[in-house]
């Protein structure tokens, strides 16, 4: 295996845009040759989405995720 960019858990969206995705797990899939990393996301329907990509595709993604601030008012 060649040497990954990202690990487990990181938070990467496509170079081209779209929705924050979460880094699942990095191997071989389907018939292609070449590493991927398998994502998970929610869609516009908040329904969970499970996709490989390579790792020219992704970027880590700026800003934080999934965090909530609550202040007292």
């Amino acid at each position: 295996m060649a040497e990954q960019q990202f690990k487990a858990g990181d938070v990467v969206r496509l170079k081209s845009g779209g929705p924050k995705m979460t880094i699942v797990n990095y191997g071989k899939y389907g018939f292609g040759e070449d590493e991927e990393y398998q994502c998970k996301w929610f869609d516009a329907k908040n329904n969970l989405t499970i996709n490989n990509f390579t790792e020219a595709e992704l970027e880590l993604a700026s800003g934080d995720v999934g965090t909530m601030r609550l202040e007292r008012g």
